[in-house]
């Protein structure tokens, strides 16, 4: 793991760093937050005794986007990139990259599953968008949820609906479940 840490981290902005989040209401403690092949990400990481393949970690990266929004809810800088590093008994370490909006399907998915198995109703959902201006991202979520039966809204006066806007829309609004997309 070494040759990974000396070649590839750049800058660092912290390391064991305690967040937590009042839109999430969630908290934890991220890894490390640097540079990593020259960009801002959240690190996180893990050892196994076999080799994992990156569709298998899914909640790894689903805790790291977490923290990245906790990280940019406490300190103001943006943090879109994720990577996990794995030493594995026996063999070379292994380097997992994505991007924190990738995971807006999986955001999605477990609003049809609340809804579905613990009977949420849509307005009890709230999606916020950190950065108001990402048209693909929004067609995508309301073209995801739209294939899932979700009904989704701009408009927070449209009832029995999960609502999309962005964080400056969202004062003075509540919902059970908020989930803060870059």
């Amino acid at each position: 793991v070494q040759p990974i840490l000396d070649d590839r981290i750049g800058r660092i902005f912290g390391i064991e760093v305690p967040l937590y989040s009042r839109h999430l209401g969630l908290a934890g403690r991220v890894d490390c937050v640097a540079e990593f092949d020259g960009v801002v990400s959240i690190l996180d990481w893990k050892t196994s005794r076999y080799p994992k393949k990156k569709e298998n970690i899914s909640g790894y990266f689903c805790q790291m986007a977490a923290y990245a929004i906790m990280f940019e809810e406490r300190t103001g800088m943006p943090v879109t990139n994720l990577a996990v590093v794995m030493d594995v008994d026996g063999h070379e370490p292994l380097v997992f990259k994505e991007h924190r909006d990738n995971w807006s399907q999986m955001l999605l998915d477990t609003i049809k599953e609340y809804h579905t198995t613990k009977n949420y109703p849509y307005d009890d959902f709230m999606i916020l968008m950190r950065i108001a201006n990402k048209q693909k991202l929004r067609n995508f979520i309301t073209s995801y949820a739209n294939s899932l039966g979700i009904p989704i809204s701009e408009k927070s006066d449209r009832p029995n609906c999960v609502h999309i806007m962005s964080v400056h829309k969202s004062k003075g609004l509540q919902a059970r479940v908020v989930m803060v997309l870059n």
